[in-house]
């Protein structure tokens, strides 16, 4: 009876270590896409369109930053949070992306 219990609080403390904080989550993802925002001219930045809803319709970043830590954490989030869906407009164009104080922005 006590390996049982035993078992029991193992699986329960195993299934609470398990999940996954999506506010925590959806924060650290956010951190990093900020993270590679970053240019020093215009054609530096491109619009990624492979992190959507919650995390932007189109992000900006350097089209030379490696995205893979990134896509990994937004696969976690899909597979473990609430899924949310919205309409986005259009995306911008080439030349209505600049780099700006070492940031590429949208200036539409």
């Amino acid at each position: 009876m006590k390996r049982i219990i035993l078992l029991l609080l193992t699986l329960t403390l195993l299934t609470a270590c398990s999940q996954v904080d999506c506010e925590q989550l959806e924060g650290e993802v956010n951190d990093l896409i900020t993270e590679a925002n970053y240019c020093e001219v215009d054609t530096d930045c491109e619009v990624n369109f492979d992190f959507s809803c919650p995390f932007g319709c189109e992000n900006l970043v350097n089209k030379d930053a490696d995205l893979t830590l990134i896509q990994e954490k937004v696969n976690i989030y899909y597979e473990e949070c609430d899924m949310c869906i919205y309409t986005c407009r259009e995306p911008p164009m080439e030349d209505e992306i600049k780099c700006l104080e070492n940031k590429c922005i949208d200036i539409r």
